[in-house]
């Protein structure tokens, strides 16, 4: 297919996707109409600081950088692809921003099928504290979150990320909670 957005290039992501790429991820159709698949990076050391600031801001409601998302898919997409910068940037600036935006935070945020929730994240230890005491989807904002977290920590309602281990732990912590308050 012609890319609409570099005349007289093509760009086929089966044919650009670069061998040792993973083929698991979040589907998402781009600037040229075709459907491209962001990888699941949650240990991609590269985007470490973003997913922090995508986890807090995805649980407190606050606003995201179009600049920042655009930036980490260019990463994402540039990972899993044999694209020039020209051309991945071309895919990516004529996506449509929300889908752009939610494709990127599932791809940095949510696990791979075969993580085997493995990973020892801050992000990890922040969402499965809020989440355990039911605060996913509430409107805490950047500036509360710390007072938050200690809250919930100085009151044992969390665990301090000093013993947080693993995610599974943590999963195995908010079944166990969400259970205990189900009973109540």
């Amino acid at each position: 297919m012609t890319d609409n957005t570099l005349p007289g290039v093509t760009l086929d992501p089966e044919v650009r996707r670069k061998v040792e790429a993973r083929h698991d991820g979040v589907p998402l159709i781009l600037g040229d109409g075709q459907t491209w698949t962001l990888p699941f990076c949650r240990r991609s050391k590269v985007l470490a600081d973003w997913r922090d600031e995508f986890a807090v801001k995805a649980y407190t409601g606050g606003r995201f950088d179009a600049t920042t998302v655009q930036a980490a898919a260019l990463i994402l997409i540039t990972t899993a692809y044999d694209l020039t910068l020209e051309e991945a940037a071309a895919l990516i600036c004529t996506a449509k921003p929300q889908e752009l935006l939610d494709a990127v935070l599932d791809a940095v945020l949510l696990p791979a099928d075969n993580d085997h929730a493995t990973l020892r994240t801050y992000n990890d230890w922040l969402t499965g504290g809020l989440l355990a005491n039911g605060l996913g989807q509430a409107k805490i904002t950047d500036a509360q979150l710390p007072w938050v977290v200690k809250h919930l920590v100085d009151t044992g309602r969390m665990a301090p990320i000093e013993k947080f281990m693993t995610a599974a732990i943590a999963a195995g912590v908010r079944a166990n909670l969400l259970a205990s308050l189900a009973a109540d």
